[in-house]
């Protein structure tokens, strides 16, 4: 469980009270490149199920593509010990026609 931090001014500040794995959540929005993603795309980005999409955002997991919708994917953080950060430990491979 992550507990906010008092002293914490700009953006969000989380104190880790615990050791082992904690949730966590992205907020993507999809489909700005002029490519629609579905969940499934979208969950192949960040290793998780189109169905965990969906249920953190009450979809359906056949609901049309997220054209610059904005969706909270769901993720594993960890939390080291004496360590005041929690990290996802993720890759994405930049390609050359993306666009951010």
């Amino acid at each position: 469980m992550a507990t906010a931090s008092p002293a914490s001014v700009e953006g969000f500040n989380y104190t880790a009270n615990r050791t082992y794995p904690c949730q966590a959540y992205a907020l993507y929005r999809a489909g700005f490149a002029g490519e629609p993603l579905d969940l499934a795309a979208i969950g192949d980005l960040f290793v998780v199920s189109c169905f965990m999409i969906a249920h953190a955002n009450n979809l359906s997991t056949t609901t049309a593509s997220a054209n610059g919708q904005p969706l909270l994917v769901p993720l594993q953080c960890g939390c080291p010990s004496r360590s005041p950060s929690s990290y996802v430990p993720m890759q994405y491979q930049i390609s050359p026609r993306d666009t951010y």
